[in-house]
């Protein structure tokens, strides 16, 4: 099960490759994003890891995962596998596909595949339902990373 978002970002695409590249900043764009924290020393390469903490709602907490960069070739694809800091197994793949636009933009992609994340198919088909007709209470994530983007310019 895969999920996409893509966003015409007016910048260079060194400018919204920084953005996508750096742990730091999810919390930014990310509203479910609570907390970065580094494992490994930079730089930030393959096999870089940092754990994310996630507040999916408030009833139902916070939750630890550990990512890792399993692809990243700047400034046009990074892979991120996020897997709970508790255990092994069940994962949630990120990856973003960057590309210039003949008219000068940023296409940004944000693919989410939740075909390992080990959820019962009835999770899947309301997710799959949620993601086609719901609108997230914040906002899009990737047009909150376009306006920190353009705002920086």
């Amino acid at each position: 099960m895969h999920f996409s978002e893509s966003i015409l970002i007016r910048a260079s695409l060194d400018d919204v490759w920084a953005a996508v590249d750096d742990e730091r900043r999810l919390c930014d764009w990310n509203p479910k994003v609570v907390e970065v924290t580094n494992v490994s020393t930079p730089p930030r390469r393959t096999g870089y890891q940092y754990h994310v903490t996630f507040e999916m709602s408030r009833r139902r907490g916070r939750t630890r995962m550990r990512a890792v960069v399993i692809e990243r070739r700047p400034p046009t694809t990074l892979l991120i596998r996020l897997e709970p800091v508790d255990r092994r197994g069940q994962t949630v793949d990120e990856r973003y596909a960057l590309e210039r636009t003949s008219d000068g933009q940023v296409r940004l992609t944000q693919t989410i595949d939740l075909s390992a994340a080990g959820m019962p198919w009835w999770v899947r088909g309301l997710i799959w339902v949620v993601q086609r007709v719901g609108t997230p209470v914040e906002g899009p994530y990737l047009a909150r990373l376009k306006e920190l983007v353009e705002g920086a310019r």
